[in-house]
C-alpha cells in the first residue's frame, strides 16, 4: 500500500466576541465599510481570520493586522494561505479580487493577488503556494510578490520581521444580498522534502500535463510514482516516471478511458524505496458543456452578407470586386480588384539553382471542390526535377490560402535560396500597413525597400503586410515560419519600390537547402473585400455614460448608426459576458431604444479570459496564450487567450448569442479581436512548433482566427435582425447585415477581421494626443499614416475614427479647436465619426446640422482623393488641400479642408472651379452667408485643421 501524508487540518478556533480576538492580538479595522458589524475572528494554528457581517459593495472592504513574527525557513519555503468564502442566500454568488500585502520594518509592502468566489453551496477551499523569497515587479501575480513600497528585498528570512499581515477587498461587484464569510489562514511549509504537483488540464483533448516541481529531494534522479485517484480514492490510472531530483518535469497524462468526475492526481517521490515527498492536484474529467455541443456559428457553407459566392471558371476563380486567373504560374498571373490589375507580371516561386534562376511553370491546374462558400483548387509546377505542388483554398471574401508542397524524388537539387515574387503596379502602390503598432509600421511607400521582421516582441508578430492606395490593394498572411530558411528574421518579407513595378519578395529560403520535403503556407487577399454601404462615409457612433441634454446624439437619434454600452458597472473586468449586471444593461439598452438607436455591447475584451469566467478553472491552460501574459483590470488578473482554442470560440460564441437574445442587444464591441495581436506557442491547441534546436516557436493562428471571427458573424446574422439598423436617416441598405458587429483594433487585417460590419480605428498615435489639449492631428497623424490606418474605402469595411483620446467634453466645453480638426480630417476622407461624447458638442451639432440638413446620407459622395466631376483646381494644391462633395437632387454640398497643423501651420487660399451646371446659388453653411463665383472660381481662406462646407444649388 503507497505512503500517504496527511491532508491540510480544516481545524479552526473561534473567537466569539472582539476582545477574544484582541487578547490573541489580532484586531479588525473597517476599511470603507460602514456596515461591518460585530467581527467574528476565528484562528488556525495561531494564524488565522475570519470575518462576518461584511457587505460586499464597490471599494469597500476589511483590513486585518496582527504584529507578529514567523520563524525564518530556508531556501524554497512556502508561505501558503487558505481562503474560503458562502453566501447567506439560496442562489447568491460572487467573485471578489483580495490583496494580501505583508509589511516589513523597513518600510517594504509587497502584495499578492488573490482570486475567490462566494457561493450558495458549501464552503469553497481555496489554495494559493507563494513562494516567499520570490518579488517581482512582472511576473504572475498569483504566484508571487509583487513590490508596493519602501526599500530591501524579499528573502525567507525577511518574514521573522512580518509586522502585519493585511487583507483587503480592493473591488468587488456582489449582489446586495450577499454576506461574505471569509477566512484567511497561512502557514509556512519547510524548504525541505517537498514535491508540488499542478494538474494543467485540456478538456477537449482528454489529458492533462502533471507538472511536477521537487524541492529538498537532493540531487541525481529519484523514482517518481503517479496515481490518479477517482472520488472514493481508489487508484485508476497509475505510472512510473524517472524524475531528475531539482528540476521540474511534465508527464502528460491520458485520461480519455475514465469516467466523467472529479480526480486528483497524486505525485510521490521515492529513493531506494523510501518515500521522500509527495503531491498532488484536483482536476475534471467533464462532460461536454453545452457551449461545445451546440457549436454555435459553425456553417462552412454559409456566404454571410454583404458577400456573394465563389465562382469559377477555367483557371479562374472571383469572388465579390475580384478576379484571380492562372496561366504560367502556380500562384495567379492576374488579380483583379475593382477593376483594376494590380500584378504589373505574373507572381511566381523562382529558386536559385548553382548560379542560375529557374522559375517554376504551371504544369496542371485542377479545380478540386467548390462550394457557394469555399472552391479549393490544386496548382502543379516544376522546375528541372522538382516538382511544387500548391493547394489553394479560395473563400467567399477573397482570401487565398497557398499551402505549397516541394518534392525532388531524385534528391539531386539544392537551392541556394527561394523566393515567391510578386511584382505590383507602381501605380496602385502609393500605401502601406503591416502589423507593427507603431508610426514605422505604415505610411507611405518611398524610394527605399521596407524590410519586414517577423517578431516585434514577445507578444506581437508581423504577420500581415498590405500595400495599395487609397481605393484598392493588396494584403499578404503568414502563419508560421516553420521550413523558411531567411537570412534574418528581420527581413522574412521585402517590399521594393520601382516603376514600373514594385516586388515584393517572401524569403523562403536563403541558404543552401536540399530541395525535397519542403513546406510553405502563407494567404492573399485583395482589396476592398466586400461592398461598403452606400453611407458609409457619413455612418455616426457613439457612447455615453450619462445622458445630460447637452450630448450630441440626443439631438439627432435618427443619424445614430450603434451607441455602445461600456462595461462600466455591468460586467466583471474585460470579458465576463456570463456575469452582467441585468438590472443596469436593460437600463441601458431601453434608453437607447426608447430613442430609435441601436444598442451595442457591452463592450468586452475578447482576447482576455479571467477567473470570473465559469469554464476558467478547468480550460485555463487550454485557452490561455502562451507565453503568459498578464493585465490586471478591476482587480482582476485578465490573461491573454487564443483562437487556436477552438473550445475557447465555442464557448463565447454561445455566451453571447444568449447574451444578444437575452437583452435584446442590436450588436456587440470588441475591443481588440480574436486572434489579437498575439502570436502563440501553446501546444495544448495545436500553436507553436519546435525548431532544430528543440526551441518552441511561436505561430499565429491566422485560419483558426478566421473561423472564430466569421462564426461570430453566422450567429449574428442567426440571432440579431435589429430594427434600428439602418437609423432612420440612412438609405436602405439590402444585401447588408441588419447587426453591428464593431471590432476596435491598432492594426487591421482584412482576412481575419472583415469579417466584422465595422472597425474602429484612431488610437494608434495614443502618446501624441492622450490628453493633450495641443494635439494635432496633422503632427499625430500626418497625411500618409493617416490614410494608410483610417480608411474605409481601401478595405470595404466602415472604418469610425475613434475621438475618445481628445479633450473637449463637458458643459461648457472648455475648447472647441480639436472638434473642428477632428472633422477637417474626417468628412474629406468619408471617415465615418464616433466618440462624439469627447467632443465639443456645440460644435457637433452645428456640424450635423448642415450635414443632415442637405442629406449627406442620401448623397453620392466622391472623397479627395478621386477625380471629381464639380470641382477642380485653379492651380496644383498643396498636398494639405483636399475636398470632397456630397451631390443628392441636384444640388452639391462641398467640403475643402486645409490639413496643415493648427500649431503654427499657415491659413490657406484656396481656389477652385466649378465645373457644374451654370449659375449656382453658392452658400456658406457654417457661416450662413452667401457667396459668388469669379469667372466660375470660388475663392476661400480656411485656417489651419479646419474647413468650410458650401453648398452649391440651381
Amino acid at each position: 500500500m503507497a505512503q500517504t501524508f496527511p491532508d491540510t487540518p480544516d481545524a479552526w478556533t473561534e473567537f466569539e466576541t472582539p476582545a477574544q480576538a484582541a487578547a490573541a492580538g489580532w484586531s479588525a479595522l473597517p476599511a470603507g465599510n460602514p456596515s461591518l458589524s460585530v467581527p467574528k475572528v476565528d484562528a488556525w494554528a495561531g494564524n488565522a481570520v475570519q470575518a462576518n457581517g461584511w457587505q460586499g459593495v464597490n471599494g469597500g472592504g476589511l483590513k486585518f493586522e496582527r504584529s507578529f513574527g514567523l520563524p525564518a525557513a530556508g531556501s524554497g519555503s512556502t508561505l501558503r494561505f487558505f481562503l474560503r468564502a458562502e453566501a447567506n442566500g439560496e442562489g447568491s454568488s460572487g467573485i471578489s479580487a483580495v490583496t494580501l500585502r505583508a509589511r516589513f520594518p523597513n518600510g517594504s509592502v509587497y502584495r499578492n493577488l488573490v482570486m475567490f468566489t462566494a457561493g450558495p453551496g458549501a464552503l469553497t477551499l481555496y489554495v494559493v503556494d507563494m513562494d516567499i523569497a520570490a518579488a517581482t515587479t512582472t511576473s504572475d501575480p498569483w504566484t508571487t510578490w509583487r513590490k508596493d513600497a519602501g526599500s530591501g528585498s524579499l528573502t525567507n528570512t525577511s518574514w521573522s520581521q512580518l509586522q502585519s499581515l493585511e487583507w483587503t477587498a480592493e473591488r468587488c461587484r456582489l449582489p446586495a444580498d450577499l454576506i461574505q464569510v471569509d477566512r484567511l489562514s497561512f502557514e509556512i511549509q519547510s524548504g525541505t522534502a517537498r514535491l508540488t504537483v499542478r494538474a494543467l488540464n485540456i478538456p477537449s483533448r482528454k489529458y492533462l500535463i502533471a507538472r511536477l516541481q521537487p524541492q529538498g529531494l537532493g540531487i541525481g534522479m529519484i523514482s517518481c510514482t503517479l496515481e490518479v485517484l477517482d472520488q472514493n480514492n481508489a487508484v485508476v490510472l497509475r505510472r512510473e516516471a524517472p524524475l531528475p531530483a531539482n528540476e521540474p518535469r511534465d508527464v502528460r497524462i491520458e485520461y480519455a478511458s475514465l469516467p466523467k468526475g472529479a480526480y486528483i492526481c497524486r505525485a510521490s517521490a521515492y529513493r531506494a524505496g523510501v518515500l521522500l515527498a509527495q503531491g498532488q492536484a484536483a482536476f475534471n474529467h467533464l462532460e461536454d458543456p453545452p457551449w461545445i455541443t451546440s457549436r454555435t456559428g459553425v456553417d462552412p457553407d454559409r456566404v454571410v452578407k454583404p458577400w456573394t459566392p465563389v465562382t469559377t471558371g477555367e483557371r479562374q476563380i472571383s469572388v465579390w470586386g475580384r478576379t484571380m486567373t492562372w496561366e504560367t504560374s502556380i500562384f495567379p498571373d492576374s488579380i483583379i480588384s475593382s477593376g483594376e490589375q494590380l500584378l504589373a507580371s505574373p507572381m511566381t516561386l523562382a529558386a536559385g539553382i548553382g548560379a542560375e534562376t529557374h522559375t517554376f511553370r504551371l504544369k496542371s491546374f485542377r479545380i478540386l471542390s467548390h462550394t457557394p462558400a469555399r472552391a479549393v483548387a490544386e496548382a502543379v509546377g516544376d522546375i528541372c526535377d522538382v516538382e511544387a505542388t500548391a493547394r489553394i483554398t479560395a473563400d467567399f471574401d477573397g482570401f487565398l490560402w497557398f499551402e505549397i508542397r516541394i518534392t525532388n524524388p531524385k534528391r539531386n537539387v539544392t537551392f541556394s535560396w527561394l523566393r515567391a515574387q510578386v511584382p505590383l503596379r507602381a501605380s496602385q502602390m502609393r500605401l502601406y500597413q503591416t502589423f507593427r503598432p507603431g508610426a514605422d509600421g505604415a505610411g507611405a511607400i518611398g524610394a527605399s525597400p521596407i524590410q519586414l521582421g517577423w517578431l516585434v516582441n514577445d507578444w506581437v508578430a508581423n504577420f500581415y503586410h498590405w500595400f495599395g492606395n487609397e481605393d484598392r490593394g493588396i494584403g499578404f498572411t503568414f502563419s508560421t515560419l516553420e521550413k523558411w530558411k531567411p537570412a534574418s528574421l528581420s527581413n522574412f518579407c521585402t517590399f521594393v519600390p520601382g516603376s514600373p513595378a514594385s516586388v515584393y519578395r517572401i524569403n523562403l529560403i536563403e541558404s543552401t537547402t536540399p530541395a525535397d520535403g519542403l513546406r510553405f503556407e502563407f494567404g492573399i487577399q485583395a482589396t476592398p473585400i466586400k461592398p461598403l454601404p452606400p453611407d458609409y462615409h457619413s455612418m455616426v457612433a457613439d457612447r455615453a455614460f450619462a445622458w445630460p441634454s447637452s450630448l450630441a446624439w440626443l439631438a439627432m437619434p435618427g443619424n445614430i448608426d450603434m451607441m455602445v454600452i461600456w462595461n462600466t458597472d455591468i460586467m466583471q473586468g474585460l470579458n465576463d459576458p456570463e456575469h452582467l449586471n441585468s438590472t443596469v444593461l436593460n437600463q441601458r439598452v431601453q434608453m437607447y431604444h426608447d430613442r430609435g438607436v441601436a444598442a451595442v455591447g457591452p463592450a468586452s475584451c475578447p482576447q482576455k479570459i479571467s477567473p470570473p469566467m465559469t469554464p476558467f478553472n478547468d480550460f485555463f491552460h487550454e485557452w490561455q496564450r502562451l507565453p503568459e501574459d498578464i493585465l490586471t483590470w478591476d482587480g482582476i488578473p485578465q490573461y491573454a487567450d487564443c483562437s487556436g482554442a477552438t473550445s475557447y470560440i465555442d464557448f463565447l460564441t454561445h455566451t453571447w448569442r444568449n447574451v444578444m437574445q437575452t437583452y435584446s442587444l442590436d450588436g456587440f464591441y470588441f475591443d481588440g479581436w480574436l486572434g489579437g495581436q498575439f502570436h502563440c506557442r501553446n501546444p495544448h491547441h495545436g500553436c507553436g512548433w519546435v525548431d532544430d534546436n528543440g526551441v518552441t516557436q511561436p505561430t499565429v493562428p491566422v485560419l483558426a482566427s478566421r473561423e472564430a471571427m466569421k462564426r461570430f458573424a453566422v450567429m449574428m446574422e442567426d440571432t440579431v435582425t435589429s430594427p434600428y439598423t439602418p437609423p432612420l436617416d440612412a438609405p436602405e441598405r439590402p444585401g447588408f447585415p441588419r447587426y453591428h458587429y464593431w471590432v476596435h483594433t491598432w492594426e487591421f487585417v482584412p482576412p481575419i477581421i472583415g469579417f466584422a460590419t465595422e472597425w474602429l480605428t484612431g488610437e494608434q498615435p495614443y502618446g501624441c494626443l492622450y490628453g493633450n489639449t495641443s494635439a494635432s492631428y496633422a503632427q499625430c497623424w500626418g497625411l500618409d499614416l493617416f490614410r494608410a490606418r483610417c480608411l474605409s474605402t481601401a478595405f470595404g469595411v466602415p472604418n469610425y475614427l475613434f475621438n475618445g483620446l481628445l479633450t473637449e467634453a463637458g458643459d461648457p466645453p472648455p475648447d472647441d479647436k480639436q472638434t473642428w480638426m477632428s472633422f477637417a480630417w474626417a468628412l474629406p476622407h468619408g471617415v465615418p465619426q464616433s466618440w462624439l461624447v469627447n467632443m465639443n458638442q456645440n460644435v457637433v451639432k452645428q456640424i450635423y446640422s448642415v450635414l443632415r440638413g442637405f442629406g449627406v446620407r442620401r448623397a453620392n459622395f466622391i472623397p479627395c482623393w478621386r477625380e471629381n466631376p464639380f470641382f477642380e483646381w485653379v492651380s496644383t494644391p498643396a498636398r494639405e488641400d483636399v475636398f470632397a462633395t456630397w451631390e443628392r437632387n441636384g444640388r452639391v454640398l462641398l467640403v475643402v479642408s486645409n490639413l496643415r497643423t493648427f500649431n503654427g501651420g499657415a491659413p490657406a487660399t484656396v481656389r477652385l472651379r466649378w465645373k457644374g451646371f451654370p449659375n449656382p446659388s453658392v452658400r456658406n453653411m457654417l457661416t450662413n452667408t452667401n457667396m459668388s463665383l469669379n469667372n466660375n472660381v470660388l475663392e476661400l481662406i480656411i485656417p489651419p485643421e479646419r474647413f468650410a462646407l458650401i453648398r452649391f444649388q440651381p
